[in-house]
């Protein structure tokens, strides 16, 4: 083979390793989901680890203020987060969404009121 191809497979092969990566999703949670929903929102936040080294983790702060930005006037439940990990040859891309359903004000202390009563009669059974 000429230089010229050996040149040009060598840097395609080269492009592809670099390039490519493997996702996967590290963790999934969700806390329990409201009987009356609201509308749905959804917020993430992004970054980005050089060999594998976290050098912040205020990422999660910024995900909850972002989420509150989406139902200011209301309360969020039923939230399902998600923790996704896209690894790169030296380069991992760390990403966690969070969705949930934004309820009223009044809907949220109703069904809090809801819960609390539904405690109190299981532990009043128990006894």
């Amino acid at each position: 083979m000429s230089k010229i191809k050996m040149g040009v497979i060598s840097t395609v092969i080269g492009a592809m390793l670099i390039t490519s990566g493997c996702t996967y999703t590290r963790a999934i949670s969700q806390t329990n989901v409201p009987s009356e929903r609201g509308k749905v929102v959804e917020a993430s936040v992004e970054r980005m680890m050089f060999l594998g080294i976290a050098f912040d983790n205020d990422d999660v702060p910024k995900l909850v203020e972002k989420l509150r930005d989406k139902c200011p006037n209301g309360a969020i439940r039923g939230i399902l987060t998600k923790d996704l990990s896209t690894s790169y040859l030296i380069v991992i891309v760390r990403k966690t969404i969070a969705q949930g359903y934004c309820i009223k004000e009044n809907l949220a202390a109703d069904d809090a009121d809801t819960n609390l009563k539904a405690a109190e009669l299981e532990t009043e059974a128990k006894i």
